[in-house]
């Protein structure tokens, strides 16, 4: 399912999926819960970077490979267990191929979902 608010400039799609950030200061494996064309929001253990802050956030696709991006904390909250981050992309190497993959999640989420074809009935003979 995707979050579109019209307030938003790029639409979300919900995913999970394991990325691992790091920084000056912060070497952690977190877990995607949303991405989009202009970042995405992770959720990490452990204490969450200043907004700011710029990181490099590395992931596998089956399809692009590794998956190596620039991201800055745009924002953050750290009222739970988990530090949860908004993660705005910056323009880098890795762009291109981030914006490939999201594109992908998009067009996947718009497909109709289809229906196997039914089966026949056996006629018990």
């Amino acid at each position: 399912m995707s979050e579109h608010d019209p307030r938003r400039r790029h639409q979300r799609i919900e995913t999970q999926q394991p990325v691992w950030v790091e920084g000056q200061n912060v070497r952690v494996a977190a877990q995607t819960r949303n991405i989009s064309k202009g970042g995405m929001f992770v959720v990490a253990e452990g204490d969450a970077p200043e907004i700011g802050t710029k990181l490099q956030v590395q992931f596998h696709d089956p399809l692009e490979g590794a998956i190596d991006v620039k991201m800055e904390v745009v924002w953050r909250d750290e009222k739970t267990v988990t530090a949860k981050l908004g993660l705005r992309a910056v323009d880098s190497h890795g762009m291109a191929a981030f914006e490939r993959v999201v594109s992908r999640y998009e067009a996947e989420k718009d497909e109709p979902a289809t229906t196997p074809p039914a089966r026949p009935e056996p006629d018990g003979k």
